[in-house]
């Protein structure tokens, strides 16, 4: 589907219209490679035709593509639970694949903390979830951290399982997560990107999570790996808590965190 990525995406739209109920993309680093039959503006509008879609553009002038919040709000239109899409984009400045992954450029972060910093006016305990593909570079670090035993990164659920522990941040220095910190409205952090990885964890106040997948193809023998396959649920109740947690589609998650320290 890499190379007929139009045929795909109505496919994949067709898909989720059949369960009737609301739903919208983030693109990520694979959506239309080099070679691919439509670019990201032409899948935009493709997405945006979808009867159950919500997916929108977002402002053009910013990088990336699908940049948007969705309010939910109350029967009195009381924003409740501002939820954040963001493009985390796909390669860096200096070539394709070659230039490693890339980040959520600054123009996207200074248009994201001032659109919370006004709901944040209006509504002084207002907390968010941020939804993009890549992992932030502080993922790593909070891992890292609570492996040699740091007390302040607490363990929530999965575990990392690509080779090496490998994390597939940029190299490219952001700033959205210490951005998202100082601004402190968004608590809750959802990304893709590595297949293998189903872990959660909160760092600094914000819970970052690694959504499960459905994935089958990326690497050889994955369609029999069992611990990153199923879905993420989020349930956000009356009294405004919210809860995480993992439905797996087969075997049962590993939640082996390799290296950890016990106290």
């Amino acid at each position: 589907g890499t190379i007929n990525n139009r045929k795909q995406a109505n496919k994949l739209m067709a898909f989720l219209d059949s369960f009737e109920i609301p739903y919208t993309p983030v693109f990520g680093n694979h959506d239309c490679e080099m070679g691919s039959t439509c670019g990201k503006e032409e899948l935009a509008e493709l997405f945006k035709k979808g009867r159950y879609s919500i997916f929108t553009h977002g402002r053009k002038e910013l990088t990336g593509v699908g940049n948007f919040l969705i309010e939910l709000v109350d029967s009195c239109e009381k924003v409740l639970l501002p939820l954040v899409m963001l493009d985390s984009n796909m390669y860096g400045d200096d070539g394709w694949f070659f230039g490693g992954f890339d980040r959520i450029r600054d123009d996207q972060v200074d248009w994201c903390m001032e659109r919370l910093d006004a709901l944040k006016k209006e509504y002084p305990d207002i907390k968010a979830m941020a939804f993009f593909h890549m992992p932030p570079r502080e993922f790593k670090e909070a891992y890292e951290k609570m492996k040699l035993g740091d007390k302040s990164v607490i363990y929530c659920h999965g575990s990392v399982a690509e080779k090496d522990e490998y994390f597939g941040i940029s190299k490219h220095e952001g700033t959205f997560f210490d951005r998202a910190v100082e601004n402190g409205v968004i608590k809750w952090m959802f990304c893709g990107h590595d297949h293998l990885n189903t872990l959660s964890l909160i760092y600094k106040g914000i819970q970052m999570t690694y959504g499960m997948s459905v994935d089958y193809l990326a690497y050889k023998g994955i369609s029999k790996n069992y611990i990153q396959r199923g879905g993420t649920l989020i349930t956000r109740k009356a009294d405004g808590s919210v809860d995480i947690s993992m439905v797996p589609l087969d075997k049962v998650v590993s939640t082996k965190v390799t290296g950890l320290k016990k106290a």
